[in-house]
């Protein structure tokens, strides 16, 4: 509070206005001195005045009047001049006030011309403590603080009361405490004494945050599938402040990680599949992902193995493979005495066979991560391979000669033994063999028939420096011969021996004289002796002649003016 003098002469009252001020009564009367006859200060403001500390001021205003020039001078009584005072245009300004700044204050005019003085005297009294406040941090509370308000004069919170506004003014929230994520915050207090004071300040940001969800666990050390025996990493992406918890589904053992960011697993034989999880927490939250691990499969069989199998007898460079499938190593075997020339690992082999006669197998396994499959075989030999197919007549008759027959070359065959049914002979080239069976390096041949049955076969093997390879053979169909071609039989007739050596004779009656042919023919047709004869009445024979013909099955063609009849005979 605030008292201002202005009278010299009763400076002696003076005290006792100080303690009427002390005791709280308000004084404003202004009487200047004038010795000189000199009223130049004639207003001492108090509109400032509070009775709370640091809310109010005083002012001392000097007005010049009838052209009066002078300067201002001010002092502090018994005292130093506060530093809460300041002077402008000539003004004395005291604002804000602390009970520090309670005194007695003078001003004094002194007019420039005369010399001549006006003086006046302010008493600021003991004021009533106000408020100093301050906005403390407390704590983070994710994604937001929370903030204090303290009068730092008087910090027990039950002797003040607390207005919060946001810088729009949008909220009131009267507590001590607030929790907010806003930029800045003021807050107005107000003391018991009715004191208050507003401080604004600007927020800080809040360092918690739940923990994010990561778009993936990425995976590290093999293919995502694994297999017994298989490491691998997963990964997360690390966060401040976040603590981690993994899963992992049966048959996975945590070697290294658990609690932080990355985990190293290991899958036993138990591992059937099933996820690997984990859990990022924080004071704010908690977030779990996982992610589905699969077991790998064993790598599937092998493809068929494309190659030769036969004719190796001493072969060299002969590629065998697989079809190649990623991610796959292929193991192979090759049969003893055999040399593999290159391609383990890969789906393609070289051999180089030896010269001695052999049968083995050539094998193949595919081998992934999680083991190896079955084995893919083929069985292969130094002997040719079985002729494909003998091209020729089937059905044929016994005797018949100049049968042609063919294959298509085997691989690895040198020579040809062909082999017809017993009493046949081979023919190639103008050589006839002496039995039935050839060796000769032609693929093409042509057989004499000797008599052939329905249990007859024509075969053929190839054959190399190693040995035979398997035969081939060809069922044969015995031809059907027709014995007579029409109805008109001759009467009396015989063909006599049946079977024959070199001569046959026929025998036949004939009731008037006549010829007689006779035409003698293989199996297809073929005329092979002719003969006419002249017939007299009665009985009578005929010999022909057969040590011409080889040994087989012929027809026997007789024709008389009665008839005319076939008749099968054999020659042996």
């Amino acid at each position: 509070m605030l008292h201002f003098y202005s009278n010299l002469k009763i400076k002696k009252f003076l005290v006792t206005l100080i303690l009427i001020l002390t005791a709280n009564i308000f004084y404003s009367d202004i009487k200047a001195q004038a010795p000189c006859n000199v009223n130049a200060i004639n207003r001492l403001d108090d509109f400032y005045d509070s009775p709370c500390e640091g809310e109010g001021g005083a002012l001392i205003d000097p007005l010049l009047f009838n052209g009066m020039n002078g300067t201002m001078s001010y002092y502090r009584m018994g005292a130093s001049m506060s530093s809460a005072a300041f002077i402008y245009q000539n003004q004395l300004y005291i604002i804000p006030y602390y009970n520090s700044d309670q005194g007695e204050y003078m001003a004094v005019f002194t007019q420039n011309n005369t010399g001549c003085t006006d003086t006046a005297f302010i008493v600021i009294d003991s004021l009533i403590t106000g408020v100093q406040p301050q906005i403390q941090w407390v704590q983070d509370l994710c994604d937001k603080v929370q903030m204090k308000a303290v009068n730092m004069n008087d910090t027990a919170a039950g002797n003040n009361t607390y207005v919060w506004m946001d810088q729009a003014g949008y909220y009131n929230i009267f507590s001590q405490f607030i929790t907010t994520n806003h930029i800045s915050e003021s807050v107005k207090i107000t003391n018991v004494s009715g004191c208050t004071a507003t401080k604004y300040d600007y927020m800080p940001e809040s360092d918690l945050q739940a923990p994010e969800y990561d778009s993936v666990i990425t995976t590290s050390g093999g293919a995502a599938k694994v297999c017994t025996g298989n490491t691998r990493t997963y990964s997360v992406a690390p966060e401040n402040g976040v603590s981690y918890l993994w899963t992992v589904p049966t048959g996975a053992v945590i070697n290294s990680g658990q609690g932080t960011p990355s985990v190293n697993v290991t899958y036993n034989s138990s591992f059937n599949g099933g996820s690997i999880s984990i859990t990022k927490s924080n004071q704010c939250g908690s977030v779990s992902q996982s992610m589905m691990i699969q077991r790998g499969a064993i790598a599937a069989k092998p493809s068929t193995i494309t190659g030769p199998t036969a004719g190796l007898c001493g072969a060299g460079n002969i590629k065998y493979a697989v079809t190649n499938v990623a991610g796959i190593t292929y193991n192979w075997t090759i049969p003893a005495g055999a040399t593999l020339a290159g391609g383990q690992g890969s789906n393609q082999i070289t051999i180089n066979f030896s010269s001695s006669n052999f049968t083995g197998t050539i094998g193949v396994s595919a081998i992934n991560s999680c083991g190896t499959s079955a084995i893919r075989t083929l069985s292969v030999k130094a002997t040719p391979a079985t002729p494909v197919t003998i091209n020729g007549p089937t059905t044929v008759c016994s005797g018949s000669t100049g049968n042609a027959y063919s294959i298509a070359p085997v691989m690895g065959a040198i020579k040809y033994t062909w082999t017809g049914p017993n009493g046949s002979h081979i023919v190639e080239n103008g050589i006839v063999s002496s039995t039935n069976v050839l060796t000769t390096a032609s693929t093409s041949i042509t057989v004499n028939y000797g008599t052939v049955t329905s249990s007859s076969k024509l075969k053929v093997a190839g054959v190399n420096a190693c040995g035979t390879g398997s035969v081939k053979s060809k069922s044969l169909v015995p031809c059907t011969p027709r014995l007579s071609e029409n109805d008109n039989q001759i009467s009396n007739l015989i063909v006599f021996p049946n079977p024959a050596s070199d001569e046959i004779t026929v025998r036949l009656e004939s009731m008037e004289m006549q010829n007689v042919n006779m035409i003698i023919t293989d199996i297809i047709g073929r005329d092979l002796i002719k003969k006419e004869f002249d017939a007299v009445i009665g009985s009578q024979e005929f010999k022909l002649d057969l040590s011409s013909l080889q040994n087989g099955i012929y027809l026997i063609q007789i024709s008389t003016l009665s008839g005319k009849q076939v008749i099968k005979i054999t020659k042996e």
